[in-house]
Formats: C-alpha cells, structure tokens, sequence
C-alpha cells in the first residue's frame, strides 16, 4: 500500500470540518479578542444604530421625540489565501510516525497518515492566521488601525523594564468613557511589550494586580492578550464586539487535496493544497486605542 494516496477531501468529508475548525476557529487568541463571522463568500454589511447619549427627558404632557437615532452600515469583505506545502515522506517515518506506522513507507497505512497530515497542518494554519491577523500591513489589524484617522491614537515610549506600567498608564487614560467600563473590553500587547510588562510589575510592590499566578496578563482589572505578528510596542484597547473576523467555511473552496508525487515525479514527498477566506476588521473606529510610538 502507498504511503499517501491522492485524496481529496470535498465538504462531504468529516476532515474538512474537523481541519477547518481547528486551523480557523480554534485559536484560543482569536477567540478572545474577536467576534467571529463564519460564511462569508466575498463581503458582508453590518448596521450600528446609535440612538444617542440624550434620550430621557424631564416629565411633562407633551410628547418630544428625540428622533430614530443614526443607523449607519459598513461593509467588510475577506480575501482569498492558499496554502501549499509540502512535506518529506522519509522525514515523517523518521520523527514523527515512528510509534503510529509500519516500518517502510511502501506499508503504511494512508488513512492513518492523511489525519496526521491534515492535523499537522491545521495547527500551522492556526498559528500563520494570528499573526496575519495583527499585521502591520494593508490586511491586518494593527495596518488597518492606523490608517484610519477616527481611531484613538497614544503616543508612547519604547517599553522597557522600568517604564512599562508608566506606558500602559497612558493607555488607560485614553479609553473613551463610553467602552471603559465595557465587559468585553480587551487589551492586545505584541510579546516583547509584555515581556517586559511582567519584568517590571514583578518589580513593583503589588505584582498580583497585573499578573496571577499563572503568569496569565490583566491590567487594572482588563484581560491582555499577547497579539503575534504585532510590532514592537504596540497596544490595541477595544471591545471585542467591535472587532471582527470573517471567513468562509462553506464554499467549494474548503476542498483538500493530499498528493503524493512519488507516482507523478517519483518523489518521496507528499503535497498538501487548499485555499480559503477570511479577514479581520473593525466598526466603530471611535471606540478603538491604538498606541505606539510616535515616528
């Protein structure tokens, strides 16, 4: 029996569902900081109706309406990506399927080491969407937070041992008052900032009101969550809410394909290919702080 055989795995396959929950919507980040929106083939409208901060009145006979608010509407739209890899046969019989297959990869069960190698992939998926989606670029996060100009922006200075909490500090400062006590406000720090955020709490005489015991962020009461792919010294204050992650979890392009190319090329290798979309986005500008240092 071949080590891999060519499958392909249409939305009829358990393992699709099983790999796209785990590469999509199993990142525990993820699901902290956004709300999901599964589904979406190319874009979706979402509507804020804002009724206004002045709308109790003194009592009198008369009927004043204060109006029907603003309803606003934002679209959001993801983008298509692909994975393709490719991995060594010899590489997974030597280090990673010893104790699960059959010694010779011309005796292998193939059922066995497609799961193996959808569920291999799924955790890389999972870990490359992070950090795609905190990027500094045209598509992620932080990239999309500064340039818009109604985003809250902080000025602050390069962390280091003695001055984090002083920076974070600021940030508080700038959250509006009308997200500040919010249950679903969020804190979002890239690693190096949080590393030296526990240097210095763990300097300070009250540590335990920034870090627990299990080394787990919070500040003033907040939960920090550390953003792979952020540039140094960046911080995200918002409601998760109001940030978004889309993606498509239904369309034909959820279709997987495993090759083995040792009967095309005659290559010990097997190929992995599939494509699929998603984004990450915002709605309501005003209520996001975005601190970094000013250039």
């Amino acid at each position: 029996m071949a080590f891999v055989d060519n499958t392909t795995y249409t939305a009829k396959n358990k393992e699709v569902g099983e790999f796209w929950n785990k590469a999509l919507l199993s990142s525990e980040v993820l699901n902290q900081v956004f709300t999901i929106y599964p589904n979406i083939k190319n874009s979706i409208k979402l509507n804020q109706w804002d009724l206004g901060a002045d709308i109790i009145q003194d009592e009198d006979c008369d009927f004043n309406s204060q109006g029907m608010g603003v309803l606003s509407e934002k679209t959001f739209s993801v983008d298509g990506k692909k994975v393709n890899l490719e991995y060594c046969i010899k590489t997974f019989e030597a280090n990673y399927l010893a104790e699960t297959i059959k010694s010779g990869s011309n005796n292998t069960s193939s059922d066995a080491v497609n799961k193996y190698l959808l569920s291999q992939t799924a955790k890389q998926v999972a870990d490359g969407i992070v950090k795609y989606a905190f990027a500094d670029n045209a598509t992620g996060l932080v990239g999309k937070l500064k340039a818009d100009s109604n985003v809250v922006d902080v000025d602050i200075l390069q962390f280091d041992k003695t001055n984090a909490i002083d920076e974070l500090g600021k940030v508080y400062l700038a959250i509006p008052e009308a997200i500040q006590e919010a249950e679903d406000l969020v804190w979002i720090i890239d690693n190096q900032s949080a590393k030296f955020f526990r240097l210095n709490a763990m300097d300070t005489t009250i540590p335990e009101l920034t870090i627990n015991e299990g080394l787990e962020l919070s500040y003033m009461g907040y939960p920090m969550v550390i953003g792979a792919g952020m540039p140094a010294n960046t911080i995200v204050v918002a409601r998760k809410s109001n940030l978004l992650y889309l993606t498509d979890l239904v369309s034909d392009a959820e279709d997987m394909e495993v090759i083995s190319m040792r009967s095309t090329t005659g290559q010990p290798v097997v190929r992995f290919v599939t494509d699929f979309k998603l984004g990450f986005d915002f709605m309501i500008p005003e209520e996001i702080i975005l601190a970094d240092i000013l250039v």
